[in-house]
């Protein structure tokens, strides 16, 4: 029976992080799979270290397949998350006998393009490349925000029917293990881009203001002379 792992890689941890919210749904999708599955309970990858680092990394090096769901930060992964996988890699090279562990990446971003996501990935591929771990594929996801704010909305409604259609390649995928790598996915809400920009300039407002700040300073370049 393949373990799965379901780690979630945001610093914001469980209660207000679209990665949990994707690895939520992700599980209760693949719950439905017959019995040659184990499904594990959503690892939230510490941001701060309380002594457990043995326990979690344990976790990681027992697991059969791994479903890592992270935010975009700057182009690349959080930092946090790079520690964790470093750590990984240092236990891991200590090992005589390394373990196949398939590994699936999920990467949400605010930005409407679901495409910004692609170096992120392209670095967990070749993090897995390194570490003799079998890179399956990704999922770009755009509109992040949105998506966790559509919790409640089923998966096979029409503004998560894209999305569905990317979990269940994933799905699809971990019942054929002889299946070659194959290309990323790219995807996002049905939600209309115009709106989703106004909504999110009208956001920076609002921070602004919030924090004693005008919607001009918004504008401010400091460092030009």
């Amino acid at each position: 029976m393949n373990k799965i792992l379901y780690i979630n890689g945001s610093p914001r941890g469980e209660n207000n992080s679209t990665s949990a919210q994707i690895l939520k749904d992700i599980r209760g999708f693949l719950s439905e799979e017959d019995g040659k599955i184990q499904h594990t309970d959503i690892l939230t990858l510490p941001v701060k270290l309380d002594g457990n680092t043995e326990e979690v990394l344990s976790q990681m090096e027992d697991s059969d397949i791994w479903i890592i769901a992270l935010p975009l930060y700057v182009d690349t992964l959080p930092g946090h998350l790079t520690w964790w996988l470093k750590q990984f890699e240092l236990k891991r090279e200590s090992r005589k006998e390394k373990k196949a562990i398939r590994v699936y990446g999920i990467v949400n971003s605010g930005f409407p393009e679901a495409r910004q996501n692609a170096d992120a990935l392209h670095i967990l591929q070749l993090f897995c490349r390194k570490n003799a771990l079998t890179w399956r594929f990704g999922i770009g996801m755009g509109m992040g925000e949105p998506y966790k704010q559509m919790k409640d909305m089923p998966l096979n409604s029409y503004m998560k029917k894209d999305i569905l259609h990317a979990y269940q390649s994933l799905k699809d995928d971990l019942k054929n293990e002889e299946a070659p790598e194959t290309e990323n996915l790219y995807t996002a809400v049905r939600f209309p881009r115009f709106l989703y920009t106004l909504m999110g300039s009208v956001g920076w407002v609002y921070r602004a203001r919030k924090n004693g700040l005008r919607k001009r300073d918004l504008y401010a370049r400091p460092l030009l002379k």
